[in-house]
């Protein structure tokens, strides 16, 4: 029979007794201490823990979007039907979540910098900015694009800036000023209806090649179109009322009866449709490409000093009659 060294059993029984202890005084060695928590974010205890490996959330799927801003250092979320709020305090379900931001907004728990971020997503919900002042919807909160294809109605509210969206539906600005829109880094369509009195509506699409139509249906307005991105083909769009217009033309400056006035820098193209009733053209300046239509009724163009396109042209069009004065 064959025999066991005495300290090959000593080794062997010390094993056997203290091997598991040793084992769990490594395990708990290795294991974290407390680990920070940012403001309304629910910490899992070791209590919940599993023997499935941790995966953590991740902001970036676009079929639950969240937006979410900070008041008091506090975050405060807001998801789409669907979503759980189970690990989230201050959180909110809701069919149109980007609206019950700005409720809550609006109702005084207000935004730490003013702002609203949206993460990555598509957005089928209406969108209202009342009376409001000094707030910002910021898009692509995590990367992400943000698309909004709902309609977007800011009214009654000054200093309100959308940024970083892309918009699959008109954005109706009324009795407002100070409102800013601000593109994506890809090509950008945007369309706006202005009412009322809007004062100060800046709109820049920013990079890539983009499009940018106003519907001028204000009683007075000031508009700044821009584009400060590196793309060429950017082109402006102005659709004026179905009264008799006045329009006027110049170098970087459109003009509708007197009272409302587009600004311009960095558009390659305009195109001008005058709609129905008697319109007057007056053209004055250098531009690059514009197109000028006219409805069914008479359009009267002058020219107040030499009209100079380089690298494009001029182009007047109309269902009615026109008449051509120097």
């Amino acid at each position: 029979m064959a025999r066991w060294p005495a300290v090959s059993i000593a080794l062997f029984l010390v094993f056997l007794l203290f091997g598991p202890l040793a084992g769990a005084a490594l395990a708990d060695e290795g294991a974290p201490s407390d680990s920070p928590t940012l403001p309304g974010v629910i910490a899992l205890s070791a209590a919940n823990s599993t023997t499935e490996p941790f995966t953590p959330s991740v902001t970036t799927d676009p079929l639950i979007p969240d937006p979410y801003f900070y008041s008091g250092g506090v975050r405060y979320s807001f998801l789409p039907d669907g979503g759980d709020c189970s690990s989230l305090l201050n959180c909110a379900v809701s069919s149109t979540p980007i609206q019950s931001a700005i409720d809550s907004a609006a109702s005084g728990l207000t935004p730490d910098d003013g702002t609203i971020y949206v993460e990555g997503g598509m957005y089928a919900e209406d969108i209202v900015v009342n009376t409001l002042n000094n707030l910002t919807l910021k898009g692509s909160a995590n990367g992400n694009p943000s698309t909004l294809n709902g309609l977007v109605n800011v009214l009654n509210s000054s200093n309100i800036t959308l940024r970083d969206f892309i918009f699959g539906n008109v954005v109706r600005v009324s009795d407002s000023s100070y409102v800013t829109m601000q593109g994506t880094p890809t090509d950008d369509t945007i369309t706006v209806t202005l009412q009322g009195s809007v004062q100060n509506l800046s709109v820049d699409g920013g990079a890539g090649s983009d499009a940018v139509t106003l519907n001028m249906d204000a009683s007075s307005a000031t508009v700044s179109v821009a584009d400060s991105g590196a793309g060429s083909g950017d082109s402006l769009t102005v659709n004026a009322t179905n009264g008799n217009d006045q329009v006027r033309l110049t170098t970087g400056t459109v003009s509708i009866n007197g009272d409302q006035t587009i600004n311009t820098s960095g558009i390659e193209s305009q195109t001008i449709n005058t709609g129905a009733g008697d319109d007057t053209l007056t053209l004055a300046g250098t531009f690059g490409d514009v197109d000028v239509n006219g409805g069914a009724g008479t359009m009267t163009i002058s020219a107040e000093s030499h009209v100079v396109a380089p690298g494009g042209q001029v182009s007047i069009n109309s269902d009615g009659t026109l008449q051509v004065f120097s």
